[in-house]
């Protein structure tokens, strides 16, 4: 969820300081410029990064737009233990 709201702010950030500026949004959407540049970006990366390192890159993009390994019932009992923990260990 937050890779999506992450995106949408980037994106609207991009296109209102372009206008700010004096731009027309419509001059953003030039595909051969997207291609171009997504082509480039890509390259360099597949350039730079090891086997390895490309192939955790892709699994965890991936895995960001999945949900959350755990619940929220288990973080708040694992907050509550650490809570209580603190409490009676106190390190002064």
């Amino acid at each position: 969820m937050f890779v999506i709201i992450g995106g949408i702010v980037v994106t609207l950030s991009v296109i209102g300081g372009f206008i700010l500026a004096g731009g027309h949004p419509g001059a953003l959407l030039q595909i051969a410029e997207f291609v171009v540049i997504c082509g480039c970006a890509g390259g360099a990366l597949v350039i730079m990064a090891p086997k390895k390192v490309f192939v955790d890159l892709v699994r965890l993009i991936a895995l960001s737009f999945k949900g959350a390994a755990h619940s929220r019932s288990a973080f708040c009992a694992a907050r509550s233990a650490r809570s209580s923990m603190a409490k009676s260990n106190p390190t002064s």
